[in-house]
C-alpha cells in the first residue's frame, strides 16, 4: 500500500507542474506576440552582421516617416520625418559620420514626411531630390520653399515614376506607384520596393486605396522580406489581398503618439496573424543589416 507521505508529494509535484504549465500558456496568451518577437529578435542578434552590404534604419521619428539606406557608400535617405524630428534625424545621421546625402526622396508632400529635408537642405549635401509629380494645389507653401530651397542649393531636383527606377550597382529601386494621377494627395504616394540579390523591401508611403487596387492591377512584383506599412498602419492603406501578395515575414511600422488612433486595430491583427509586427513608437529605431548572399538581420534600439 501507498504509504500517505509519498502520495501527498507526488501530488504536491504533479500540481506544481501543472501550475507551472498554466502560467506559461496564461503569458503565452496575454503576451505571446511581445514574447516571440523578443526570442525572434534574440536569435536575429546573435548572427554575424560583420559582412554588412546593405543597411536599412527606419527611424523613430514619432508620427512620421524616415528610412534611411546606406549601400557602397552611398546614402538614401525616402522621407525625413517633420520639422519637430529634425534633431533625431540629425542625431542619427552624425552617429553614422553621413556627411551628404546622394539620394534624398520624398515619397508625398506631407509635413510629417518632409519637414526635415528643410533644417537637411542647410546642414547636409543633398545631392539629389527626387518626389512624385504632384500639382501645385497638392503641394504645402512649406513645400515649396523647400523645393526652391534644393534649388538654391544646386540640389539635382527630379520628379520619380512608375516604371522608373534607382541603381546603385546590385542594389535596385524600382517606383511601382503611382500608376495614375490622383486627387487625394496620399494616393499620389511613390510606393518604391528595394532589393538586393533575393532580399527586398517594400515602402508604401501614404499609399490608400485607390493607389493599392491600381498597383494590384498592373501585375508588378510586390513579393517583399520586410513591408513598411502605409500611413503609420491606417486601415485605409492596406488590405488582405494586398498584405497576401505581398507576403512579408516582417511587418514595419513607423508611428507615434497621435489623435487618430493609428495603428488600427483592424490592422494589426491583419498584420499579427500573418508577420512579425515592430513599431518605431515601442521599438525605436529598427536596422536591418544584409549580408552579401541576401540574409538579413534586424535590431532595435530605443532613443
Amino acid at each position: 500500500m501507498m504509504k500517505p507521505d509519498f502520495f501527498i508529494k507526488t501530488l504536491k509535484f504533479f500540481i506544481s507542474i501543472l501550475l507551472i504549465v498554466v502560467l506559461i500558456f496564461l503569458v503565452f496568451t496575454y503576451y505571446g506576440r511581445d514574447f516571440e518577437k523578443s526570442f525572434f529578435l534574440s536569435l536575429q542578434n546573435t548572427a554575424n552582421d560583420e559582412d554588412e552590404a546593405v543597411r536599412i534604419t527606419f527611424l523613430d521619428v514619432n508620427q512620421g516617416d524616415c528610412c534611411v539606406i546606406e549601400y557602397g557608400g552611398k546614402v538614401i535617405m525616402i522621407d525625413s520625418g517633420g520639422y519637430s524630428t529634425k534633431e533625431k534625424v540629425e542625431n542619427f545621421l552624425i552617429n553614422r559620420n553621413i556627411k551628404d546625402i546622394d539620394f534624398a526622396i520624398s515619397t508625398h508632400p506631407d509635413e510629417d514626411h518632409f519637414g526635415a529635408f528643410e533644417y537637411l537642405a542647410e546642414t547636409v549635401d543633398i545631392k539629389a531630390f527626387y518626389q512624385p509629380d504632384v500639382t501645385q494645389e497638392q503641394q504645402s507653401e512649406t513645400y515649396s520653399k523647400l523645393l526652391e530651397l534644393l534649388e538654391n542649393n544646386d540640389s539635382d531636383v527630379n520628379y520619380m515614376y512608375a516604371e522608373d527606377s534607382l541603381n546603385i550597382d546590385l542594389l535596385q529601386i524600382d517606383v511601382l506607384g503611382p500608376v495614375y494621377v490622383y486627387e487625394e494627395v496620399n494616393e499620389m504616394s511613390l510606393v518604391l520596393r528595394l532589393s538586393f540579390g533575393d532580399f527586398s523591401v517594400l515602402l508604401c508611403g501614404d499609399m490608400a486605396e485607390n493607389e493599392i487596387q491600381d498597383i494590384i492591377d498592373s501585375g508588378k512584383n510586390l513579393k517583399s522580406d520586410i513591408l513598411k506599412v502605409s500611413h503609420h498602419g491606417s486601415k485605409t492603406g492596406i488590405n488582405e489581398e494586398f498584405f497576401d501578395i505581398i507576403s512579408p515575414d516582417i511587418s514595419v511600422i513607423s508611428v507615434g503618439e497621435n489623435n487618430y488612433n493609428l495603428p488600427s486595430y483592424e490592422v494589426l491583427n491583419l498584420l499579427e496573424a500573418k508577420s512579425m509586427v515592430l513599431r518605431t513608437d515601442r521599438d525605436g529605431n529598427i536596422t536591418v543589416s544584409v549580408s552579401q548572399n541576401s540574409e538579413y538581420i534586424i535590431n532595435t534600439e530605443r532613443n
